[in-house]
């Protein structure tokens, strides 16, 4: 019998381990973002089976359990994963809250930022309706009516328009407050000497200081340039007298202040 010798073609060569160096560059950077993207997947599936705390932070003055308890769900579901949009959505429609970011901390941490409205005003009309810079209406909190802030007067009191969490309708209460903002920005010794704004019955603004008290009469229409005009005279007496040293102040002839000294 003949034997025929066999011989390997070079196709049947045994494989060669794949190396990097036998990679182009594009399928390394692909082959890096891959491992980049799974190791990210699997540090978000892990951190998320580690959530065991909750904290908030910022100057709140609503007590903590409040805000705690409109995402108890959230906070005791045993889901692996933790919905950080939905929980800054919820805090945020508190009506005290102005603003809200929520962040997971590595490794086991949400974090709660908390920025809360904050008082600038109080409208009196039977019920006590809390105002910030933006005209919103703020729910009364315990701590609210020991603020000391001015006090709109002689404003419509209807209910309907000031709902809690959303601005004021009055349009009234809503140039006082643009005013008082104003004013707390520009002439800050002003607006802390403020006990009451109200308006007469000819729509006319009154400002009555805490020291003493003083009227300041200020019409019904340019009142910014006008208090710019009781600035000025303010600094002229410095050192001499007070605003509080005159019964009234009438503002309401341009560029003049009729002053009636107290008896």
């Amino acid at each position: 019998m003949d034997l025929t010798q066999v011989s390997l073609c070079p196709m049947a060569k045994k494989n060669k381990k794949i190396s990097l160096k036998h990679l182009s560059p594009i399928a390394i950077g692909f082959l890096i973002i891959g491992l980049i993207w799974g190791s990210v997947k699997w540090v978000e599936y892990r951190t998320y089976l580690e959530v065991t705390n909750f904290t908030y932070e910022g100057s709140i003055q609503i007590p903590m359990d409040e805000y705690a308890g409109l995402i108890k769900d959230i906070t005791q579901s045993s889901s692996r994963k933790i919905d950080l949009t939905e929980i800054q959505e919820r805090i945020g429609m508190h009506p005290y809250v102005k603003a809200v970011r929520v962040s997971h901390t590595y490794p086991s941490t949400i974090k709660i930022e908390i920025v809360e409205r904050s008082a600038l005003a109080v409208l009196n009309g039977g019920v006590m309706v809390f105002l910030d810079e933006d005209c919103f209406v703020m729910p009364e909190v315990g701590n609210l009516a020991d603020l000391k802030v001015p006090i709109l007067s002689n404003y419509n009191p209807n209910p309907t328009l000031y709902p809690t969490g959303g601005k004021a309708r009055s349009v009234k209460v809503q140039e006082s407050i643009q005013l008082l903002k104003k004013i707390k920005n520009e002439y800050e010794t002003l607006y802390q000497n403020i006990s009451e704004m109200s308006l007469n019955t000819n729509d006319e603004f009154i400002i009555v200081l805490v020291d003493q008290p003083t009227k300041i009469r200020l019409g019904r229409t340019n009142i910014w340039a006008k208090l710019l005009v009781l600035r000025e005279f303010e600094k002229t007496i410095l050192g001499q007298k007070r605003l509080s040293d005159y019964a009234y102040l009438d503002m309401r002839y341009n560029n003049q202040v009729i002053a009636k000294e107290r008896l």
